[in-house]
């Protein structure tokens, strides 16, 4: 019976190498919670340059989907300019594939101002690879914004969630927002960068943002063929056991 279990397990190791590779969907290749080093795949170098400060969560806490929610710290930035200094993360190395997807929670922090309130608007911008993704008003103190979800890309607004307690803050859900879904993206580096603009933007104690959870992920990744020296062993080694099996046939 041992046997038989080995030689099945055996021509199973086999197969697999001898079956061509195919494309994959939907394959990790960098995640970050600020809580520790962030994951990467192998072979993936990956930085974050620019604002790079983190800081506990405060009432953001729980606040997502179960297992995707803010925690422990995030990244905060309270920079200031128009546009202000932004959050860049950057990959190399990568393997051959057809798009990505930008996923993070988003935390608007204080004083945002919309259109008509005197003060804004400010707005929230990503690109990637320099080419913008996303650019939306959003606004807490005053005035209208152009950025208006509803749940489960909503998770919190008109509520104090910490910091400045002058100002209700907001929070979201960005893994659920299309525009970071399935960006047209085949290089081999990518550069993701986070940032606020405004003609009044003022940053500081005043007016943030912050993410948590960043997960960077390559649509139809494409498995490197195994080379022709290891296809030739497994069809031998094939060839091997079927050759024994004949020799003990009665």
């Amino acid at each position: 019976m041992l046997k038989k279990f080995i030689k099945v397990w055996l021509i199973a190791v086999i197969l697999a190498c001898l079956v061509p590779a195919g494309a994959m969907a939907g394959t990790q290749i960098y995640f970050n919670d600020f809580d520790a080093a962030p994951t990467v795949a192998p072979g993936v170098s990956a930085a974050l340059a620019g604002v790079t400060t983190t800081t506990g969560v405060q009432g953001y806490a729980g606040l997502g989907p179960s297992g995707n929610q803010f925690g422990g710290n995030f990244l905060r930035n309270t920079s200031t300019g128009n546009p202000a200094s932004s959050t860049t993360l950057t990959l190399t190395g990568l393997p051959a594939h057809t798009s990505v997807n930008v996923n993070f929670l988003l935390g608007i922090i204080d004083s945002w101002d919309g259109y008509g309130s005197g003060f804004g608007p400010d707005a929230f911008n990503v690109t990637v690879d320099g080419v913008s993704v996303f650019s939306q008003v959003f606004a807490t103190a005053g005035g209208s914004m152009t950025y208006l979800p509803g749940s489960p890309v909503l998770l919190s607004s008109g509520t104090h969630l910490g910091f400045n307690g002058s100002w209700t803050d907001k929070a979201y859900n960005m893994y659920l927002e299309p525009a970071f879904q399935n960006i047209a993206h085949t290089g081999s580096s990518l550069a993701i960068s986070w940032f606020a603009s405004g003609p009044v933007w003022q940053g500081g104690v005043d007016e943030s943002w912050a993410m948590d959870n960043v997960q960077v992920v390559l649509n139809g990744v494409t498995a490197v063929p195994l080379p022709p020296s290891v296809m030739l062993l497994g069809s031998g080694l094939l060839g091997l056991l079927g050759a024994g099996w004949r020799l003990r046939k009665p």
